[in-house]
């Protein structure tokens, strides 16, 4: 499915080809130091895997260009389901959304929060029925491992949609696969709705 221009994005179904493509993703995500995606076992593609997690790949000049998982947690006794999970996009895409977005509004600039964040709710809309907890987690930096990405998301991007009114923050250096996350529950009714204003921006 089309999500942004001329990339597409599909969930994840574990053919050969997908596979493929994943790997040579690898490759490059391991150039930029993206480590956490720079093969199957730092991916930990088992918890991205349905029933208990997703994964969503996107396509630009058919080659991988973004990834983006979903992933059920342990968190207190909510039905807790973690977005963006190995989240990593290579730096062709930030060009192209600088390229072709009008918005100065910051879910417009982000192409996992504009499109990937939207799939997710859909497909945790569709598998659950009695409600869920949907969060961000954010940690904090303490090397450059992730070629600055923690460093990213947890002093701009989270504040930033904090201030938004998208996400709150429910809890603080809580223990998560041995390291410390703040937590940020999504208000998905701002979120849809912000996003369904950048989209209409977009479509003028």
């Amino acid at each position: 499915m089309k999500t942004h221009f001329d990339i597409f994005t599909y969930e994840f179904d574990h053919s050969d080809f997908q596979c493929k493509k994943i790997e040579l993703f690898f490759k490059e995500a391991k150039k930029y130091g993206y480590l956490n995606n720079t093969d199957w076992k730092r991916l930990n593609i088992e918890r991205l895997t349905p029933p208990s997690g997703n994964l969503w790949i996107s396509f630009y000049d058919d080659q991988i260009v973004s990834m983006n998982g979903v992933q059920q947690i342990k968190y207190h006794d909510y039905n807790c389901w973690r977005l963006l999970s190995r989240g990593c996009s290579l730096p062709i895409v930030n060009k192209i959304l600088s390229k072709n977005c009008l918005s100065k509004n910051f879910i417009s600039r982000s192409f996992s929060l504009l499109h990937i964040v939207s799939k997710q709710l859909d497909w945790l809309d569709y598998i659950n029925q009695e409600g869920y907890l949907p969060v961000i987690t954010a940690n904090a930096p303490k090397n450059n491992d992730d070629a600055g990405k923690s460093f990213k998301m947890y002093n701009k991007i989270m504040p930033l949609l904090e201030k938004q009114d998208i996400c709150k923050r429910i809890d603080k250096d809580i223990l998560l696969y041995g390291c410390k996350q703040d937590i940020y529950k999504i208000n998905i009714h701002n979120y849809r709705k912000a996003r369904s204003d950048e989209i209409a921006k977009q479509a003028q």
